[in-house]
């Protein structure tokens, strides 16, 4: 229906429906479901919180629980996250994580990466997406956040450091089993008086694990560009 305001947009493992947070012009703001054939939009509502807020970093692969990074609601914690897995079926809400930075669900949905600060470090842990200890992968002196993503094989992540501002200027590969990060060969640029791009967001995977989706943004926001990029890890080893 129009005129909507979509935040942002999620696709349910099966392909069938959405997951958006929207403001609706005749049930107003809030989280939907959206079916992807009819277009028949249904609300999603939580009996814990007075409204379900944050933004996803994945769906479980039968659809039922949402992870989501929620901003804190404390002034002390301001630039924090709570990791909250809810389920859509009861409404209930587990929170996994709190005082962390963001979240990103692994593609067979059995594990989480976070980062989150640590002292004047960023930390990347993994830990079960049903809840429980977590692990250290990497450790970055002088950063405070990061957005991350899995590849879909599950072996390596990718991070892109914020700096003081929240942009990331660089994107670095890890593996799972920790090690050392290197850059993927995506940095912004030094060159020039506008400089294109200034740093990066919106990291995506194709299924395949051969194309990144990433947003590139400029001095101004009307230079921001999508780009997709083919054949950017190494290969294997013989």
């Amino acid at each position: 229906p129009s005129p909507v305001q979509i935040d942002w947009a999620w696709v349910f493992p099966d392909g069938r429906s959405f997951l958006v947070r929207a403001v609706h012009p005749k049930d107003g703001g809030g989280t939907y479901r959206v079916d992807a054939a009819s277009g028949a939009w249904t609300s999603l509502k939580s009996p814990v919180a007075v409204e379900v807020q944050g933004w996803p970093s994945g769906i479980s692969p039968d659809g039922r629980i949402i992870y989501l990074n929620r901003g804190p609601t404390e002034a002390a914690n301001r630039g924090l996250n709570h990791v909250i897995a809810w389920d859509i079926e009861t409404g209930q809400e587990k929170e996994l994580i709190a005082r962390s930075g963001l979240s990103s669900l692994s593609d067979d949905g059995k594990q989480l990466a976070v980062s989150r600060p640590d002292g004047k470090d960023l930390v990347i842990e993994i830990l079960p997406a049903a809840g429980g200890p977590r692990r250290e992968v990497y450790r970055v002196p002088g950063f405070q956040g990061a957005e991350i993503t899995w590849t879909p094989d599950g072996r390596y992540l990718i991070f892109g450091p914020f700096d003081r501002l929240g942009n990331a200027k660089v994107f670095m590969k890890v593996s799972v089993e920790g090690g050392v990060a290197q850059p993927i060969g995506i940095s912004a640029s030094q060159d020039g008086e506008v400089q294109f791009p200034r740093s990066f967001a919106g990291m995506r995977f194709h299924p395949s694990g051969r194309q990144l989706l990433y947003v590139a943004q400029g001095e101004r926001s009307a230079e921001s560009e999508i780009w997709s990029l083919e054949n950017f890890l190494p290969k294997p080893a013989k």
